[in-house]
């Protein structure tokens, strides 16, 4: 008699680590865009409290905020990052000089002839918005992927 109900808990066990398991790509996918979102909200909070102008410019096509961009999970792996897109049109990738900065640049020559003196033409200050978004956020994101990760499996195991 023991050994009957032995073997009918672990097959029940055994379906539901079938189920999980099935499940856990999905998951962790799941669980990494979860992360990458909290990561990107919290980017543009940073970049909106620069004071940088992150609204329409004429200029382009889409705003300076949507330079904060994600990849697709790929073997296990997300990336957030704000190198903008390369679209025609397309006015993100300033965003990337914005968090890094620029050197000093200076211009030497005036309708093709050298300049006795260089005239200073500036530079661009860097934020840091986004590496401080990365230090400040990582346990709201690793809390986030794992509330996510934890739902996914709730659900397997109960639905299994």
């Amino acid at each position: 008699m023991n050994e009957a109900s032995l073997k009918i808990l672990k097959d029940e066990i055994g379906v539901g680590i079938d189920a999980v398991s099935k499940v856990m790509a999905r998951a962790e996918a799941a669980a990494l865009r979860k992360g990458a979102q909290v990561l990107k909200k919290n980017t543009k909070s940073n970049l909106k409290s620069t004071g940088i102008r992150i609204g329409v410019n004429p200029l382009y096509i889409d705003k300076l905020s949507d330079g904060v961009m994600s990849s697709k999970v790929k073997e296990g792996s997300i990336i957030v990052h704000v190198m903008g897109t390369r679209k025609k049109g397309s006015g993100t990738f300033r965003l990337r000089f914005f968090e890094g900065g620029t050197k000093e640049r200076y211009q030497k020559t005036w309708k093709g002839k050298k300049l006795k003196v260089p005239r200073r033409l500036g530079h661009i200050k860097a934020y840091g918005f986004f590496n401080s978004a990365v230090s400040s956020s990582t346990d709201e994101v690793m809390k986030a992927m794992n509330e996510q990760l934890t739902k996914y499996i709730e659900k397997a195991w109960n639905n299994g």
